[in-house]
């Protein structure tokens, strides 16, 4: 089994990709966890870099709903913008 430090200098210098998906999105508790999960990551790992990648494939459904029923888009990307604020 690989320890710690075998990760630390793999990832060192690194871009790595993350993809959250729409279910994540949805709770509010995972995107704290995923928020702090991140966090932990870059300030263990030197020069890595997170390129966050999200599907929102259930919250692109959930907009065309909302469209249909006159109900407004804003507060989901305004919660999105906050916790994307919330990373850096």
């Amino acid at each position: 089994m690989k320890n710690q430090s075998f990760y630390q200098s793999i990832l060192q210098n690194s871009i790595l990709v993350i993809k959250v998906s729409g279910k994540i999105c949805d709770n509010e508790g995972s995107i704290d966890n995923v928020i702090s999960d991140i966090k932990e990551l870059l300030n263990s790992i030197s020069k890595l870099k997170v390129v966050l990648v999200f599907g929102f494939g259930r919250q692109l459904d959930n907009y065309m709903i909302m469209v249909k029923s006159g109900t407004s888009f804003q507060l989901m990307l305004y919660k999105l913008k906050t916790y994307l604020k919330n990373m850096i």
